[in-house]
């Protein structure tokens, strides 16, 4: 790989990421549990960080039992042509490091929480809509989440 093609895919990373800042609507279907509705918002602290505050809030509509709202928050991360997710703790702990295919519309990451394994993967349809799959399976959990995010405010054609 030349070093252009790698300034190439860097940047092409670097667009996804710009691509995140503002607020966001999204689904999640959990099989078996029940389905989500929620916001998130992406939030830069200053036009010079390379970094989001991540929020996402919403109410889980559970098959059995009634809704119950959540919350969750991250922090995203763009250093060395990479994005980074981190949970909201101090300090910093890396929660998924984005691999990305060739393609760059498409990347992976895992995340084994204690023999609980993680896998996620992502797939950047466009700059207003993007999914994310989870994987979870281990001793004390398994199941997946599918999540298709959509750019709030923007027109539709």
């Amino acid at each position: 790989m030349t070093s252009s093609s790698v300034r190439c895919f860097s940047t092409q990373i670097e667009r996804i990421f710009q691509s995140l800042e503002g607020a966001w609507s999204f689904e999640r279907n959990i099989p078996s549990y029940g389905e989500v509705i929620g916001t998130a918002n992406f939030t830069r602290p200053s036009p010079n960080d390379c970094f989001y505050y991540y929020r996402e809030e919403g109410i889980i509509n559970r098959h059995e039992g009634g809704p119950l709202p959540f919350y969750r928050n991250y922090r995203y991360e763009y250093t060395d042509g990479q994005i980074r997710i981190f949970f909201d703790e101090t300090p910093k702990r890396l929660f998924l490091n984005l691999h990305f295919r060739t393609d760059c519309t498409k990347a992976d990451a895992e995340h084994l929480c204690n023999q609980d394994l993680y896998q996620a993967n992502y797939e950047f349809i466009d700059s207003a809509t993007f999914k994310v799959t989870y994987i979870v399976q281990g001793p004390l959990k398994s199941y997946r989440l599918n999540t298709t995010y959509k750019k709030s405010g923007l027109k539709r054609i």
